[in-house]
């Protein structure tokens, strides 16, 4: 028995949601916006306080974006939300 009471031989699966349609188109959108201000996705990174490996999983449709996520990268783009939304 481990921790709480739990078996150590249960595996844990990942507390990540499935990605959807919204999710894709997203993960274009933000790729649009910061080829077309000529960032990297290092650059962008920095500016959100993430890992360079968090921008480009998002931009590979493998990560799912937070709702306080999506509203700092909008901010970055200078960007109301209506406006990050128009796909």
């Amino acid at each position: 028995m481990g921790l709480f009471g739990l078996s150590k031989t249960k595996s844990r699966i990942p507390a990540r949601r499935k990605l959807i349609k919204e999710d894709a188109l997203l993960a274009r959108r933000i790729k649009q916006l910061r080829k077309a201000r000529g960032l990297t996705q290092e650059e962008l990174s920095d500016l959100l306080g993430k890992n360079t490996s968090y921008i480009t999983q998002v931009e590979a449709e493998q990560q799912g974006l937070s709702l306080p996520m999506v509203y700092r990268i909008a901010k970055v783009f200078h960007l109301d939300l209506k406006d990050f939304f128009s796909f």
